[in-house]
């Protein structure tokens, strides 16, 4: 904008909701109670219950097949190709990273057993893999 001698002048306008004390300003207070209608007084409605999530043995068969190819990486069950206990750190953690990531996509979604299988083999196969990766490799390959 500009006036008549030339010179340039700006109108500032205060957008903001809140006063510095926190507290509403008296225009939005006012803008508020002209535009909203009459309300009717709100009824509590009681939560609705989540529906019971129904265990999956489609999903417990395919939990239970990356766990154990997990295991055997870990050295915990023999290879079945190999027919011996083999260590295979870089694919445990993979098959870990894997399980992990599958886990926080379910979370929520998983009855109640299937929680805690998931939970419990991934704290299991976590803490095994800590174990191993701490070892001399002479030690992992005697220690499987």
């Amino acid at each position: 904008m500009s006036n008549k001698e030339g010179e340039v002048t700006f109108k500032v306008t205060d957008r903001r909701l809140f006063n510095p004390d926190g507290t509403l300003r008296a225009e939005i207070v006012e803008r508020e109670q002209v535009s909203a209608p009459a309300e009717a007084p709100k009824v509590e409605e009681p939560a609705p219950t989540p529906p019971s999530i129904e265990t999956s043995p489609l999903f417990v068969e395919l939990l239970v097949n990356l766990i154990s190819s997990a295991e055997v990486n870990l050295g915990m069950m023999e290879h079945p190709a190999l027919g011996k206990r083999v260590v295979d750190l870089s694919a445990a953690k993979q098959m870990i990273d894997w399980l992990g990531a599958l886990r926080e996509k379910t979370r929520g979604n998983l009855s109640r057993e299937e929680e805690e299988l998931f939970d419990g083999a991934l704290t299991q196969l976590r803490m095994r893999f800590v174990q191993l990766a701490n070892r001399q490799p002479r030690e992992r390959e005697a220690g499987a």
